[in-house]
């Protein structure tokens, strides 16, 4: 499904992560950066779907002309990116979520706050995408064959969320925080 770590190193051990608020930002900004990522790939599929790209800049994209004709399958690229990227998004903020309390420092709470309105808005677009997916809401687990979760119950729990986040949101965001 996804693992919250950049292969690269940029992000280790959740140990290591929440020793200081400098090292949960770049966490967090690891977090947005792929929450572009799955914008960018979602925004290039729903152009594509509806048809919104002119048929003739896609002629040499044999995936995106599929796309275009609604000529779907797991197989393709864009849509395993998709998925993908919202999964390891997901667990970025799950990672978040679990881990920030054990700090003991209250100026670090907002940010389990932003992970939380972040995992919300991925799970909408994802249940807008796919229907019903699998809610994952904890970062460590054995098992990667989740079974998927009705949407009714999915909206039910970001919106939990969110009820929860919003109080502690800022006015204003700032960088990768989000605002109300």
């Amino acid at each position: 499904i996804g693992e919250p770590y950049d292969e690269g190193g940029n992000v280790t051990d959740p140990e290591d992560i929440f020793q200081n608020e400098e090292m949960i930002k770049r966490f967090l900004s690891n977090e947005v950066v792929q929450l572009y990522s799955f914008v960018q790939n979602q925004y290039l599929f729903d152009a594509l779907y509806t048809n919104q790209v002119d048929e003739n800049k896609i002629n040499s994209h044999y995936e995106f002309r599929l796309i275009y004709e609604h000529n779907l399958n797991a197989h393709m690229a864009l849509i395993s990116n998709l998925w993908s990227s919202s999964y390891k998004t997901i667990a970025y903020d799950n990672v978040m979520i679990e881990n920030i309390d054990r700090t003991g420092k209250e100026d670090f709470y907002k940010y389990k706050y932003f992970a939380k309105v972040y995992r919300a808005y991925k799970y909408l677009k994802m249940i807008e995408l796919w229907g019903d997916v699998p809610l994952v809401i904890q970062s460590q687990y054995d098992n990667y064959n989740f079974p998927r979760t009705p949407q009714e119950e999915i909206l039910n729990y970001i919106s939990a969320d969110l009820e929860e986040a919003i109080p502690h949101l800022p006015d204003n965001s700032h960088e990768a925080e989000c605002s109300k």
